[in-house]
């Protein structure tokens, strides 16, 4: 029973940091943007341009080599 909760809690901590991680990289698109960071690229891509930073910002291939 124990386990269980634990997985439970454990599940809810990570939904809860993906869900963290999703807010902090959409607004770093939107300081971007708000910027003129990056700016031909926005206008290139539309909003492929945001998907693809999105993505990038959330996946794992970011890490420090």
């Amino acid at each position: 029973m124990e386990n269980e909760n634990n997985t439970e809690i454990t599940a809810e901590a990570v939904k809860a940091a993906e869900d963290e991680l999703a807010y902090a990289a959409k607004e770093i698109i939107k300081v971007c943007k708000e910027n003129n960071i990056l700016k031909e690229y926005f206008d290139e891509r539309g909003e492929e341009a945001e998907n693809i930073i999105l993505n990038m910002l959330l996946s794992d291939e970011l890490e420090d080599d």
